[in-house]
């Protein structure tokens, strides 16, 4: 009976042992594992394994070396076969003989690259530290024994379970390698590498590398203009007729006391400032002022190293002056000190670590006696980080 040459195929397996570890060399496809003997030494192993083709009689694996020297051969009838190479490169092919004892078919010479099992080693890693706000998530392995196959993953000092496969990294030189951290393992904490090389000989690095943040608190301040926009209500529309206020001003002092991976929360200092804005009826000319002074809860997402979203809710107290003209003739004053309340959203871009701007807009509702005073407030600033 003839074999079908085109159905032979050669493929691998991974035999999983007790106490045994594991590694794979990605170029030849070819699993290793090693068990320890009597005496406490590593002997190490490969199998090889094919499909086992209906119809014949058995197999016959032949191993050689790039020099044509033969290493291994052995017949058998099963599929696969366990053997014991040196480090160094090879060849195998396999012959299949069919139902009348003789050879069909002999599968091209494949080659196979075996590497030593050696025990990786971390010496050190650097740097010590990465700072979240420098988006710099890159750290360099110092040691002997890092193959171009070694796997490498994030694990927590005193904690065996792995938090996660690194997977871009340079080939080793010089017993170096640089890593680059995913996004998703750049949280606050300590680190160390559990390093695993093919063969599967293991090791979790001594040293360990720091994920924190620059400072624990940060202080902004900031100046900007901030015209005013009037919305509602119906009364105070019929006595201050204008839409757009120009002459605004704000001030703000921000404290961010608490880092987290979901943002920051802080408390905000405010200071706002309608220089002038006129209204009042055929009677008299309204000459306005309006100043106010307040305590906002502030929470800023990181969406980049330079660009933050803020978000800002709270409020204060503020003092109108109003002084009333009588066809020229300056008449009564009256000044109120009236509760607000505020929120916005804005933008922060950070040129350098010290110098940001922002650019957003408030809303804001003085409660006067009887009436509402309802205000949107686009505004632009410059500030100062400590």
């Amino acid at each position: 009976m003839a074999i079908n040459k085109n159905v032979l195929k050669i493929f691998f397996l991974t035999f999983f042992f007790p106490l045994s570890l594991f590694g794979q060399d990605n170029n030849s496809q070819i699993h290793y594992y090693f068990e320890m003997d009597e005496a406490g030494n590593p002997r190490f192993n490969q199998i090889i394994s094919w499909e086992d083709l209906p119809g014949s009689l058995g197999y016959e694996l032949v191993i050689k070396n790039l020099e044509e020297v033969e290493k291994y051969r052995l017949r058998s009838t099963e599929s696969s076969q366990e053997v014991s190479l040196e480090p160094g490169h090879y060849l195998y092919s396999v012959i299949v003989y069919n139902m009348l004892d003789k050879p069909e078919y002999q599968s091209p010479w494949t080659p196979l690259r075996i590497y030593k099992a050696e025990m990786p080693v971390v010496e050190k890693i650097t740097p010590d530290n990465l700072y979240i706000e420098e988006n710099n998530y890159h750290i360099t392995l110092h040691g002997t024994g890092l193959l171009p196959f070694s796997e490498y993953w994030l694990v927590s000092p005193n904690r065996e379970k792995p938090l996660g496969q690194l997977k871009d990294f340079t080939i080793p030189k010089d017993g170096v390698v640089e890593i680059t951290l995913p996004e998703d393992l750049n949280r606050v904490g300590t680190y160390a590498i559990k390093v695993l090389n093919p063969g599967g000989m293991s090791t979790t690095s001594e040293d360990s590398y720091n994920i924190r943040y620059l400072k624990p608190f940060d202080i902004n301040l900031s100046l900007g203009y901030a015209p005013v926009i009037s919305l509602y209500d119906s009364w105070f529309k019929e006595y201050w007729a204008d839409t757009i206020y120009p002459m605004g001003t704000l001030a703000r002092a921000d404290l961010i006391f608490l880092k987290r991976e979901f943002g920051y929360l802080g408390i905000e200092l405010q200071g706002i400032g309608l220089l002038s804005f006129e209204g009042g009826s055929e009677e008299a000319l309204i000459e306005s002022t309006f100043f106010g002074g307040g305590l906002n809860l502030l929470y800023k997402y990181i969406y980049s190293e330079g660009l933050h979203l803020v978000a800002r809710a709270g409020g204060g107290v503020g003092h109108s002056g109003l002084t009333f003209n009588y066809n020229g003739v300056t008449g009564d004053s009256l000044n109120t000190w009236d509760l607000y309340a505020t929120g916005g959203l804005s933008l922060q871009y950070y040129f350098n670590r010290f110098v940001y701007a922002e650019a957003g807009a408030d809303w804001r509702q003085v409660f006067y006696n009887g009436t509402n005073w309802g205000t949107l407030s686009p505004f632009v600033s410059v500030g100062l980080a400590y």
